[in-house]
């Protein structure tokens, strides 16, 4: 087994181009990939193709791709990302524009999904982000090929790590699959037991009190300075992922602070809503919450249980298109939802009776535990494919 660089395995190595005025979503006949388009998987990500003119493409002299290419994002918040060039691609006809690399290998000597998979190795990685500069818009320039070294086994070798590594991304592909099949059926179940549910209220006429719905501190109440080390958690979007709380590292303020902005305390089964970033997810607040604040950059709603009940209200504020649309509407001018405490309170919501609310959130809780035990066994599969990764290709 020989150790090369990766410049003397390199046969073409080019970024591409777009016309002048840029690309478009609606008009031209050849895809044009950016780095928006390479998926954090190895593949690739088509929900706002970008399309360039017939003539341009056929005019180019770079940036065309191909069969076994590998594609690797040059610069921007996502440098290093790689995706590969296989026989599922859907086009026949397309190429990068300047954001990205294209990389075609010597197949006599290295089998292009081998190198790959090293790229998207953590050592592959840490390797061309060797080359990484620039501050505000860093990047790596092609003298990346001349930093990255990796020991190359025999072809057979090299299509038998491929074959193993290959097998086990599709055990992760499929289950990730599941998981996402199994977040549209229980939107299916909310649309067909509520879509035609007329009684409604707002948001407002579903609280506890009057003080059961709160916009975080502002930065005059609650400054960057007065952060600590650790103390009472101050919960921030990081926190908040669609119809689950993240245990994510939060701020802390001193137990002094916390009275101080104890009217922003967080507890079980509040609602907690993002308004600014990934503007209006939700989750409720767990039932072991500890004491704790919502940051500025939350909401939270703190409901009347006999009349809508909290895990019910979180999940409309998720998915219930209505809902979305009624806070575009009260945005004018806005191109994201605004989410803050007028908006939400004048926010009409449908309220079925309680048993169908519990009926609904029986079957999601049901739906719930199958896609924990997907996602744990998930986790097993990707902690067992970064081992064989580490241990096949160094």
């Amino acid at each position: 087994m020989r150790k090369y660089c990766l410049s003397e395995l390199i046969v073409e190595l080019e970024s591409g181009s777009r016309p002048e005025g840029g690309v478009k979503s609606s008009q031209g006949e050849v895809f044009s990939l950016g780095a928006e388009h390479l998926n954090d998987y190895g593949g690739f990500n088509f929900k706002n193709p970008r399309y360039i003119p017939l003539d341009f493409y056929l005019n180019q002299k770079k940036g065309k791709l191909a069969k076994n290419d590998i594609l690797l994002v040059k610069d921007g918040a996502t440098t290093g990302k790689v995706s590969f060039v296989d026989n599922s691609f859907p086009y026949k006809n397309a190429s990068i524009n300047e954001h990205v690399f294209r990389l075609k290998i010597d197949e006599s000597r290295c089998v292009p999904k081998f190198l790959f998979w090293f790229l998207r190795s953590p050592k592959g990685q840490n390797q061309l982000m060797k080359d990484f500069r620039g501050a505000t818009v860093g990047g790596i320039t092609k003298n990346f090929i001349n930093k990255v070294n990796f020991n190359l086994p025999p072809l057979s070798e090299q299509r038998r790590i491929v074959k193993t590594l290959d097998t086990i991304q599709g055990l992760i592909d499929k289950r990730k699959e599941t998981i996402r099949l199994l977040d549209e059926y229980i939107k299916a179940v909310f649309l067909d037991m509520f879509g035609e549910t007329e009684q409604t209220a707002t948001l407002g006429e579903l609280l506890k009190s009057k003080e059961s719905f709160k916009c975080g501190p502002f930065g005059s109440q609650l400054k960057i300075g007065e952060f600590v080390k650790e103390g009472i958690p101050v919960y921030g979007i990081d926190n908040v992922s669609i119809n689950g709380f993240i245990d994510a590292k939060p701020k802390f303020i001193t137990p002094e602070k916390f009275e101080e902005l104890s009217a922003f305390s967080v507890s079980a089964d509040d609602i907690l809503i993002t308004r600014t970033g990934t503007v209006g997810r939700s989750c409720l607040a767990p039932k072991k919450i500890p004491k704790a604040i919502i940051g500025p950059n939350l909401l939270k709603v703190r409901c009347n249980p006999s009349v809508i009940l909290p895990e019910y209200l979180s999940f409309a504020l998720n998915h219930d298109r209505s809902v979305i649309d009624q806070v575009l509407s009260m945005s004018p001018g806005a191109t994201v939802a605004v989410y803050n405490t007028t908006n939400l309170k004048n926010l009409r919501i449908k309220v079925p009776e309680i048993k169908k609310q519990h009926e609904f959130l029986l079957r999601y809780g049901n739906v719930r535990k199958i896609n924990m035990l997907f996602q744990d066994n998930d986790h097993l599969i990707k902690r067992f494919f970064n081992r064989v990764l580490s241990q096949s290709i160094t």
